[in-house]
């Protein structure tokens, strides 16, 4: 969420949602390892 909310004052809405789905799916990728 703090990786989000940082990412849509920089950058807008669009640019901070993709980041946090990018952020997410990283995340998901290691706990499936």
């Amino acid at each position: 969420m703090h990786l989000c909310t940082i990412s849509c004052l920089i950058m807008g809405e669009q640019i901070g949602y993709f980041t946090e789905q990018g952020v997410f799916n990283l995340l998901q990728q290691l706990f499936e390892k």
